[in-house]
């Protein structure tokens, strides 16, 4: 079926989010996991966060896991308007970020998904070409350094799914299979928080390129 051609404008200008100043959480708790690599590394998720984003026209669950702690307390004081502190001894931030939604061919919307389903990720260089369900999906890996260049020979999501085995709100919780545009394959699963921040576009010197934008 082809991709309705707002989902498809929207989906093709994602920018997900990149914090460059680097967390400073002090949880034990590890809400996610990533197995596999990722441009030839391995990927130690510490954190996860997670919100639905959109507008009148539709929307999409966003997850957000990364390398570092205190993603949400980082996103909120940048929202602020205040300035992310540095955790010492920490130059770069990895983020694997993934935007899930549930089309709608007969109104040709979007929406985020309430409750447990699985999603094909589609491959960004195809957009349009077609999709195999009205369930789909990207997936974005990205390092970014503290002066906000952003870097990976791995970025995008090729193939694969990702379950949702929970949806409650801002939160979202479950697990993907994914071959990256580089050949690696990825699995990973998420508990992530729920971040009111993540909800609204917020872009700052302390991100490399904003939050994504989720306007179907």
């Amino acid at each position: 079926m082809l991709l309705p051609s707002r989902l498809i404008r929207a989906l093709s200008l994602v920018s997900f989010p990149v914090l460059v100043a680097c967390g400073a959480g002090t949880s034990t708790q590890t809400p996610a996991r990533v197995d596999g690599t990722l441009a030839g590394q391995p990927f130690a998720a510490a954190d996860a966060i997670s919100a639905v984003n959109g507008n009148t026209a539709g929307s999409a669950a966003y997850v957000v896991i990364s390398d570092d702690t205190g993603l949400c307390p980082l996103y909120t004081s940048v929202e602020d308007g205040g300035t992310a502190a540095t955790q010492p001894g920490v130059t770069s931030i990895k983020i694997l970020a993934v935007v899930l939604t549930v089309i709608d061919v007969a109104t040709n919307r979007a929406a985020a998904p309430t409750g447990p389903s699985t999603f094909d990720i589609i491959d960004p260089s195809v957009l349009g070409s077609g999709s195999p369900s009205d369930h789909v999906g990207l997936v974005q890996y990205l390092v970014a350094d503290q002066a906000g260049n952003e870097s990976s020979a791995c970025s995008m999501g090729k193939s694969g799914t990702v379950t949702l085995t929970s949806a409650d709100g801002n939160a979202f919780a479950g697990a993907g299979d994914v071959t990256m545009d580089c050949g690696d394959r990825l699995t990973f699963q998420f508990d992530a928080a729920p971040c009111a921040a993540l909800e609204t576009p917020q872009g700052s010197s302390v991100y490399g390129g904003g939050l994504p934008d989720a306007g179907l």
